[in-house]
């Protein structure tokens, strides 16, 4: 039966009908599958869907099979965003095909899209990442983390930043050190926080943007005076930044001058001045510095300090 109806599909296509020819070969094919010879359906399939390319049904089954039996190859003919639809498996196959060819800007709304209807996929989307970033293909491979990141980090903030901690293991890379920094504001660990800003610190010296690294390093030595990397890294950036006395400048750093209040601080001092009555003064405990959420002042201030505007630097 398979043999007659390919016989029929060439009858049918040297008289012109190409929609008959492929209806005869997915006769075939359906036998053949009955048969349990997957590998024959799958081949006059294949020359059903290119003698009527209209057929999106059978263009999209394809895709399914050998995106199934790994033939990313093959699956490149019949792939599309159309015939992909929101299945999560040809999502991701598109994007990786994609992603090869170096379109990288549709291979994020792919994986962007995979996200959004199956939000279960993080995995996917951080081994296209990570094979990217083996590759040496760094920036290429933060644009999927990126995808990642930026989907997960208002929900899934721990899911984001480990995400972004596998591609740190991977590559330094200042950018995704960055995101890290503002999702550990944005979730409130601060613990977390500055370890993303010594490791953002370290990139910066790495890259000789000693600049970027002294404003960071000297959040670093504020937060905690005590620790001695950190007043290595502020030593290495000001080095790096040409600061001529460096000692000077890390005595004042770790013992400033007491600093005239802002005038939004005074207007705030004066409008909290209310006569008030005291029965008796209560004392105040010094608080716990690893303990409490970020203050709403100190996130305003490590904000301006990992401003995105360093990405153009």
């Amino acid at each position: 039966m398979p043999n007659r109806a390919s016989a029929g599909a060439r009858a049918a296509q040297q008289l012109g009908d190409d929609v008959q020819a492929a209806a005869l070969l997915k006769d075939a094919a359906e036998q053949l599958e009955k048969q349990n010879r997957r590998g024959e359906a799958l081949d006059l399939l294949v020359d059903a869907a290119q003698l009527d390319p209209d057929d999106q049904v059978l263009r999209a089954r394809l895709a399914r099979e050998c995106v199934k039996a790994g033939e990313l190859d093959r699956a490149r003919l019949f792939l599309t965003r159309e015939s992909a639809g929101d299945n999560p498996d040809l999502l991701v196959a598109l994007a990786q095909i994609e992603l090869a060819a170096g379109r990288d800007d549709e291979a994020r709304t792919l994986l962007t899209r995979l996200l959004t209807v199956a939000s279960d996929r993080h995995d996917d989307v951080l081994r296209l990442a990570l094979e990217l970033a083996r590759d040496g293909h760094v920036e290429r491979a933060f644009g999927c983390v990126e995808v990642l990141a930026d989907a997960r980090s208002r929900r899934h903030w721990e899911r984001a930043a480990g995400a972004l901690d596998a591609f740190g293991r991977e590559a330094s890379h200042a950018p995704a050190l960055m995101k890290l920094v503002e999702i550990c504001v944005d979730a409130g660990d601060e613990t977390r926080l500055r370890e993303a800003q010594a490791q953002l610190a370290d990139a910066y010296l790495k890259e000789g943007r000693g600049a970027e690294a002294r404003i960071v390093a000297e959040d670093l030595v504020d937060y905690d005076p005590a620790s001695d990397a950190h007043l290595r890294r502020l030593r290495a950036a000001l080095e790096l930044a040409g600061v001529s006395d460096i000692d000077h400048v890390i005595s004042e750093r770790l013992n400033p001058a007491e600093p005239l209040p802002a005038l939004s601080d005074s207007i705030d001092l004066l409008d909290a001045l209310e006569p008030i009555e005291v029965e008796e003064s209560i004392p105040v405990e010094e608080p716990v510095r690893s303990s409490h959420p970020i203050s709403p002042r100190r996130r305003r201030r490590t904000m301006r300090l990992c401003s995105k505007r360093w990405r153009s630097t």
